[in-house]
């Protein structure tokens, strides 16, 4: 049988390696987490850059008059536009459209093709402004 002083070493060896392995599972569950927590804040960035691309991506598509060749503007400091005239027939004139939205450090690029109406000829069917293909690009 043993003594009561070599059970009591046992115990205490015993004590730190079982929380030592419990210090490992918290710091792991802890690191699992922050990078949980930056993994949200980055995808929310991006979102409202998304959403400042496509702000300034409309207001370009609205503010085009259909005799300008090209243009360019910020509709806030995150948020820009510029649209290029691409082809014209005597009915419409199409337009490609970019728009860049900023936060933080997301960047979001979009860009599309618009068609706008001339004005309205004797040959020519009623046409409505109208966004042809809309896309993100990197």
């Amino acid at each position: 049988m043993k003594t009561m002083l070599q059970q009591n070493g046992f115990v205490l060896v015993f004590a730190l390696l079982y929380l030592s392995v419990l210090t490992l599972i918290i710091a792991a569950a802890f690191s699992h987490s922050l990078l949980q927590s930056k993994m949200i804040q980055n995808l929310h960035d991006a979102s409202v850059a998304l959403q400042n691309a496509e702000s300034a991506l409309s207001v370009a598509e609205q503010s085009i008059q259909g005799d300008e060749n090209h243009g360019e503007g910020w509709l806030t400091e995150n948020a820009r536009y510029s649209f290029h005239r691409q082809a014209e027939n005597e009915c419409e004139v199409m337009y490609q459209v970019n728009a860049t939205g900023l936060f933080v450090k997301a960047r979001s690029n979009l860009q599309s093709l618009i068609q706008v109406p001339k004005a309205v000829a004797a040959d020519c069917p009623v046409l409505l402004r109208r966004r042809i293909y809309w896309l993100e690009v990197q």
